[in-house]
């Protein structure tokens, strides 16, 4: 075997690495040849390569913008109320 080179890695990506590579009981060096491999059969990156796409500061939607951004997250404002006032009475 050929040591091709040694790349520099973050700690924390590292760690995550590690703790799926153990749960799956496959060494880091398998999947770095299996994404060689996949490179050199398909002559691309296997993946998808892209940017995400920013979100966007709230002063620069409208109000409908706003609106479908936050459907679904939180709690209806009555609820949130009631939680409170049965929290303050404990």
């Amino acid at each position: 075997n050929l040591r091709l080179h040694q790349t520099a890695v973050r700690r924390s990506v590292l760690c995550g690495l590690s703790t799926i590579m153990a749960k799956l009981g496959v060494p880091a060096s398998t999947v770095m040849n299996m994404l060689y491999k996949q490179i050199v059969m398909t002559r691309s990156i296997p993946f998808p390569l892209s940017l995400p796409q920013a979100p966007m500061a709230r002063d620069e939607m409208d109000t409908s913008a706003f609106d479908a951004m936050m459907a679904g997250q939180g709690l209806p404002l009555g609820e949130v109320l009631q939680r409170m006032r049965s929290t303050e009475a404990t």
